[in-house]
């Protein structure tokens, strides 16, 4: 009877933990935000692909609108990938990479002309981009995610292939396309001059990698099957069908549920720590398995339960979740913290 009631107390604690959380500010600048980046210095808040609001996280106060949109020097027609690192703010879309100081003064710009390129991350003096190809249309894509250089003549340069996987096609029934709810998460993650690649078809599973493209480590973390909820795409379905559209989606698309989750949901990366957010939910909460670069020091610990489906207005940075709430009485985004402990 102890035993249970020791138990109880601990799911109590943990199902509470949303409750925990504080607001750190409301950004009034933001209108429908895609996702965010955070570092100890500042917050970058992508916003409708079109605006890249930038806070200071020390006061929480609006400094600039870093993107703008053009086809001259420091400008571009979309906003793509963005990366935060130490010396400056990187931009990527349309085939431009753009460079900005901390403050937001423009650095230069590359342009680049190779083919099937899906994003081009800078690592110190070199380039990460992952390409992909359509094979046959019953067999899916295949990805390479390669390290290029820039020769004398500002051109990026094949140098070598650090990862290749593919996703395979799901296949039509009749006329009906195929609806995927739930994706696989295959990503890169740049840190301390350091490559992260993740690919949640293999467990928990990451490769680490020096800027020369050298393997330092890898981990492999094989936890629980979870299965998938049979009332999962309820949500999903039921917007559908208050948009009165569901019978012109029936007759275009089919929905397959798999059995299982992928391995996990999202993948951050800290000093020497991986953050996997698995799909395991307790309560309002969502699991983080946590272990270091090598995948030793095995730990787990939960966050408020973000769904979003694929938007990623929420991070983890210095063992503290961050996210975006839509506060629907203001009509405004508040940022919210949390520890991840």
């Amino acid at each position: 009877m102890k035993k249970k009631c020791v138990l109880f107390f601990i799911f109590v604690l943990i199902g509470t933990a949303y409750l925990q959380s504080r607001k750190l500010t409301v950004l009034h600048e933001v209108g429908n935000p895609d996702y965010i980046l955070i570092d100890s210095g500042q917050l970058l808040v992508i916003d409708n692909g079109k605006q890249l609001h930038q806070y200071s996280m020390k006061d929480f106060k609006y400094q600039k609108q870093l993107f703008h949109r053009g086809e001259g020097p420091s400008e571009n027609l979309c906003l793509g990938f963005v990366q935060l690192s130490p010396e400056y703010i990187y931009l990527y879309c349309m085939k431009k990479s753009l460079f900005f100081t901390r403050d937001g003064k423009f650095i230069k710009e590359i342009k680049t002309h190779l083919r099937g390129v899906n994003y081009i991350l800078p690592v110190k003096d070199k380039f990460l981009i992952e390409t992909s190809t359509r094979q046959r249309s019953s067999a899916g894509s295949s990805y390479s995610i390669s390290l290029y250089f820039l020769n004398v003549e500002n051109e990026m340069k094949y140098e070598k292939v650090l990862y290749y996987y593919e996703i395979p096609s799901i296949t039509w029934k009749g006329n009906k396309r195929p609806l995927t709810l739930i994706k696989s998460e295959q990503n890169v993650c740049i840190f301390e001059n350091r490559i992260f690649i993740c690919d949640s078809d293999r467990g928990l599973f990451a490769q680490v990698y020096d800027s020369n493209g050298d393997k330092l480590s890898q981990v492999r973390l094989e936890l629980e099957k979870i299965k998938v909820p049979e009332n999962y795409s309820a949500e999903f379905f039921g917007n559908i069908k208050e948009s009165g559209k569901i019978d012109s989606f029936n007759s275009e698309f089919y929905y397959d549920q798999p059995e299982y989750f992928p391995a996990f949901f999202r993948f951050y990366v800290g000093k020497n720590k991986f953050y996997f957010l698995t799909y395991k939910r307790i309560g309002n909460n969502r699991e983080v398995v946590i272990c270091d670069w090598k995948g030793n020091n095995i730990r787990k610990a939960y966050i408020p339960w973000v769904n979003y489906w694929d938007l990623r207005n929420y991070t983890i940075w210095e063992d503290k979740f961050y996210w975006l709430v839509d506060n629907q009485d203001t009509e405004e985004w508040e940022l919210h913290v949390v520890d991840v402990k």
